[in-house]
């Protein structure tokens, strides 16, 4: 059994590591920079090869268990977010944010979260929670923001006022006072008179 190990630790160990990447290369988008990262991190610790057998069996059980833990979190968030999110149209990663920051203001949020597993019913009570909170600041911030009806309709409006009027404006009013009878008699000539 250790000899058919061996070899899959082997291959493993000759994927790219960390250190044998271009550490001055600059990556300029967030994929490659992503990429990067991601090959850098997802790539499972390996066991040392001294290890005997049974603790090598032992640490992949423990790396398994890890994995499926991580797959159940990452469906109970994805579920929360569908039941938080409702039928409202908002992208999950503004409901995952706006939890995020709920659990970083209030821990308690965080410690029913992470106990869901042994106490189901607070965490459903929790989901719920959120929810009603969600929706109502949605509605909110609905309330806050001008209604795109009725903001066309003033616009309309407005610009029906502004274009009734076809005459330009007349010029200054003259000063009849201050003119001299030369000025006064062309003025008087302006209305036939």
């Amino acid at each position: 059994m250790t000899e058919n190990t061996q070899p899959v630790a082997q291959e493993a160990q000759t994927t790219a590591q960390p250190g044998e990447q271009d550490s001055g290369a600059q990556t300029d988008d967030l994929a490659s920079l992503l990429s990067t990262f991601n090959g850098e991190t997802a790539k499972p610790p390996q066991p040392a090869p001294t290890q005997p057998a049974g603790t090598e069996l032992a640490a992949l059980r423990a790396e398994i268990d890890a994995i499926r833990q991580e797959r159940f979190a990452e469906r109970d968030q994805a579920s929360a977010i569908k039941e938080i999110k409702g039928d409202l149209d908002i992208p999950d990663y503004i409901v995952r944010g706006w939890i995020g920051d709920r659990g970083d203001a209030e821990p308690g949020i965080n410690k029913i979260w992470n106990s869901r597993g042994n106490d189901p019913a607070s965490a459903k009570k929790l989901i719920a929670a959120l929810a009603k909170d969600f929706r109502k600041e949605q509605a909110a911030y609905k309330k806050s923001q001008p209604d795109p009806d009725a903001t066309a309709d003033v616009a309309a409006v407005t610009a029906a006022v502004r274009g009734a009027s076809t005459r330009q404006p007349e010029d200054k009013q003259p000063n009849y006072g201050s003119m001299n009878d030369a000025d006064f008699k062309k003025e008087l000539a302006k209305f036939g008179l």
